[in-house]
């Protein structure tokens, strides 16, 4: 995508993974042990969109994180994607528990998107996990 202020915004749909920035502290680089607290999610990664189109006229979109790292899921609070899956090149893992609203400047590359029924999957763990 391009960067902030350079061209259009993108305008990311719910079941879309895109690349995005997420931000770190000031001068934060993804070698320092303080860029994210505990497990905290930073820096650029896939990023799945939640938000329903009612609210894509927001320059913002609520999702969750992506990692690689799959210790979530056994811990339920990941929701398993297979390599190929949205555009992901490894088995990874929707961090439900780590829910975020990010700028639609922070997207920068449209990796892919999942069918409905994976999009519910992840939306019922959110459930399971906050309690709703």
């Amino acid at each position: 995508m391009t960067s902030p202020g350079s061209g259009p915004r993108p305008r990311p749909r719910r079941g879309e993974i895109w690349d995005v920035a997420i931000p770190a502290p000031a001068g934060a680089s993804p070698a320092d042990p303080e860029a994210a607290v505990g497990r905290e999610q930073a820096f650029d990664r896939p990023f799945l969109v939640l938000q329903t189109s009612a609210l894509h006229k927001l320059d913002t979109r609520v999702g969750v994180p992506i990692t690689s790292n799959l210790r979530s899921i056994a811990e339920g609070h990941g929701f398993l994607l297979r390599a190929g899956e949205g555009g992901l090149a490894e088995d990874s893992a929707a961090l439900v528990a780590q829910v975020r609203t990010l700028s639609v400047e922070r997207f920068r590359r449209l990796r892919g998107s999942l069918p409905p029924a994976q999009v519910e999957g992840v939306v019922d763990l959110l459930r399971l996990v906050t309690g709703t």
